[in-house]
């Protein structure tokens, strides 16, 4: 096979994968933005709509991750309405978010500002680093693992 002609097929490949991988991508995007939203509206059946069915969790209160297969919906639902029942409002708001779709997993990574507030009052208000995992299904992306920690403090190590 030529260069030239070896050239083309990369090319013609290239462009014609783009505007799927661009198109996978806000779709990615936009099912991130609706998982934020509807924890933002704490709608129960919304929110876990998010989740694929094998999702693995880990929760502050929780010593060792929760397993949604193994725990099953109604276990899963309970969690999330606890968390639900115990906050007034929570919200991530995006300042540095990055996408990035491999085949059928997609991955949401980067800095937000975490805002809770608590029904018994207190609660928090910080930056926080993401990393969200995603798995296209049948029914669009669905997240399988996500963890948020608070940014650390800058430290003096080089």
């Amino acid at each position: 096979m030529s260069r030239q002609t070896t050239f083309t097929l990369i090319l013609a490949a290239a462009l014609f994968c783009t505007p799927l991988q661009a198109e996978a991508t806000d779709d990615l995007k936009a099912a991130f933005q609706n998982t934020l939203d509807q924890l933002k509206e704490k709608d129960l059946e919304g929110f876990l709509e998010c989740w694929h069915e094998e999702a693995v969790l880990y929760t502050r209160d929780e010593l060792f991750s929760i397993d949604r297969n193994a725990s099953g919906h109604d276990d899963w639902a309970e969690i999330v309405e606890d968390f639900f029942a115990r906050i007034v409002a929570a919200e991530f708001r995006p300042t540095a978010v990055k996408y990035r779709v491999i085949g059928d997993i997609g991955l949401v990574w980067g800095l937000t500002q975490f805002a809770l507030d608590l029904r018994h009052g207190g609660g928090s208000n910080f930056d926080s680093r993401l990393t969200a995992v995603f798995a296209r299904t049948s029914d669009g992306w669905k997240i399988v693992n996500w963890h948020s920690s608070a940014v650390p403090k800058q430290s003096d190590r080089p």
